[in-house]
C-alpha cells in the first residue's frame, strides 16, 4: 500500500486480544489514532488527503473522526456486516495539531482540513469476518 507504513495482519486471536488490531505500543501512544473506511476510500485517502463528509458530498459531518483505540475504529467499519473488505489506518499527529482539534474522550475530530496526520500503519479487515 504505502512506502512508509506498515501492514499489520488481521490477528487470527482478536477476541483474546480484546479486539484490537495493533501492537500496544500504537494502541498506547498518546498521538496515534485510527481511522476505519473501505479500501477505496483509503486509496483516495493516500492520493487527497482525509477529507470530511461535507467536504467529499456537500453533505454530512464538517470533520473527520479518528478514535484513540483500534477497537472503535474496527467497530465502525463492521457494522453492519460489509460487502467488502475494510481497513483500520494508524495515523500519527503531531503536538502541535492536536492542539487544534475536538477531543471527546473516546475520539478525536478534526475540523480544519489542512490537519493532516501521518499514515503508519493499517490492517485490513476480510469481508469474510463474522463481525457480531
Amino acid at each position: 500500500m504505502c512506502n512508509n507504513t506498515i501492514e499489520y495482519l488481521f490477528p487470527s486471536n482478536i477476541i483474546n486480544r480484546h479486539f484490537s488490531l495493533f501492537p500496544d505500543e500504537l494502541e498506547n501512544d498518546n498521538f496515534v489514532f485510527f481511522h476505519g473506511t473501505s479500501i477505496t476510500n483509503a486509496e483516495s485517502i493516500r492520493k487527497n488527503g482525509f477529507k470530511s463528509a461535507k467536504a467529499l458530498t456537500g453533505k454530512g459531518l464538517t470533520s473527520v473522526t479518528y478514535t484513540r483505540k483500534s477497537i472503535n475504529a474496527f467497530h465502525h467499519v463492521c457494522t453492519p456486516k460489509p460487502d467488502q473488505d475494510m481497513i483500520v489506518l494508524a495515523v500519527r499527529f503531531t503536538t502541535e495539531d492536536l492542539k487544534r482539534v475536538v477531543d471527546e474522550q473516546e475520539e478525536i475530530k478534526v475540523c480544519i482540513p489542512e490537519i493532516q496526520p501521518m499514515e503508519i500503519g493499517y490492517c485490513i479487515i476480510p469481508k469474510t469476518y463474522p463481525h457480531i
